[in-house]
């Protein structure tokens, strides 16, 4: 496999360079190697290594010489033209698959011994260099490094600003100069506010107000500042790294909260009630320097209907008993003088209409006061009270009276 990898690089290389003049005993020496001829391989790649200009068919001669002195079992030999190849390019690699495996170890352990240089300088104090990902101290910084294609990372402590270089190839021999200029890898924010406030960036706190240059990282975000019995104020800023973004903090204090007033009690009457069918008048004594006069109506619950109809009955019997008089007394049938009768006729004639009359009411009053007793509905009633003082002109309150009314 190997032979057959190495004649198809001749070929080809032969075809791609045929106007080096290296170009020909390359693909000799290559034709050779593919065959095993060992050292008639290594005199032509010597020759071709020694006119060629390409840099990449240079490297690959020294390499195909080593890898032959290794096939020859003269390792030195083989470490020599390994170092060589490396020097002329530092990327040159042998083929694990295709390569003898006692090639590759000493290959790739000559190359762990070759270093380089590397000098670097950055725009920020105390930015610090890495080298694949290995804390390398503060720059500016300079000393060896393994040759090879190394990542470069400079950095600020605080990780604000930022420059990686992934693809740095470092020669045998030769120093890599770096000067830096870091790039911002956030933004910044300021708050301006009376101090105490609160700041949130997406919800997380970053801090109180008055709030200056902190580190926010690019984007849309969502600032927000609040404070015990203030109004809370957010706001949508857009970060942008390497600038800072200044937000009003100002805040203005919450509206007092509305408490809601219970409504008035009513004040008891001073009227004092000893039935529900009497009016009672009791008088007060008051020392009030202002002289009140209250009045009100309060609906208490229904009462029943009999105190009505024991009305109804009293007016009912007074009407039977004064028409009774009137009639009895007037008619001559009744036991009434006929003399008195004949002397004013009409005068008689009125007085027993009269009583007649009283008599009719008196049993229709009757009847409804019976119907009252047999209902006895509940009917609402309304009491108003009065509450009055009167002053003197001397100054001291005279007694006043509280009157009560129920209907």
């Amino acid at each position: 496999m190997m032979r057959a990898g190495a004649f198809l690089v001749a070929f080809v290389s032969a075809v791609a360079f045929a106007g080096d003049p290296g170009a020909p005993p390359y693909g000799k020496g290559m034709s050779h190697f593919s065959r095993g001829e060992w050292k008639a391989a290594i005199k032509h790649l010597v020759i071709a290594a020694l006119k060629l200009r390409t840099v990449k068919l240079r490297a690959s001669a020294y390499k195909h010489i080593g890898l032959a002195q290794v096939e020859l079992g003269k390792n030195s030999a083989a470490e020599q033209a390994f170092v060589l190849a490396l020097t002329v390019d530092s990327l040159i690699d042998v083929d694990p698959v295709s390569d003898p495996p006692a090639a590759v170890a000493l290959f790739r352990s000559t190359r762990e011994k070759l270093e380089g240089a590397l000098s670097v300088a950055a725009n920020r104090p105390l930015a610090r260099l890495f080298v694949d990902g290995n804390d390398r101290g503060p720059t500016p910084w300079s000393g060896a490094i393994k040759i090879g294609r190394r990542q470069i990372r400079v950095a600020t402590p605080d990780g604000h600003y930022e420059r990686v270089m992934d693809n740095v190839v470092v020669g045998v021999g030769k120093t890599v100069v770096l000067t830096l200029d870091l790039e911002a890898r956030v933004g910044f924010l300021a708050v301006t506010g009376a101090a105490g406030s609160d700041v949130h960036v997406d919800g997380a706190p970053v801090g109180r107000t008055p709030l200056k240059r902190v580190a926010v990282a690019p984007g849309k975000r969502t600032v927000s500042v609040s404070r015990a019995g203030f109004d809370s104020k957010m706001s949508d800023v857009e970060i942008e790294a390497g600038r800072e973004t200044t937000v009003d903090g100002t805040l203005v204090k919450s509206a007092p909260a509305v408490v809601a007033t219970p409504p008035a009690k009513t004040e008891p009457s001073t009227a004092t009630h000893t039935s529900t069918s009497t009016t009672t008048t009791t008088s007060t004594l008051t020392t009030a320097t202002t002289p009140p006069l209250k009045t009100n109506a309060v609906f208490e619950p229904s009462r029943n209907t009999r105190p009505w109809g024991w009305v109804t009955l009293g007016v009912s019997t007074v009407s039977l008993a004064v028409g009774s008089i009137l009639y009895f007394a007037t008619s001559p049938t009744m036991g009434g003088s006929r003399e008195t009768v004949n002397a004013d006729v009409d005068s008689a004639n009125l007085k027993i209409d009269i009583g007649t009359g009283l008599m009719i009411g008196g049993g229709i009053i009757g009847g409804v006061s019976l119907a009252l007793f047999l209902l006895h509905k509940d009917v609402p009633s309304t009491r108003v009270s009065f509450d009055l003082t009167v002053p003197t002109l001397s100054g001291p309150r005279m007694p006043g009276f509280a009157i009560a009314i129920r209907r």
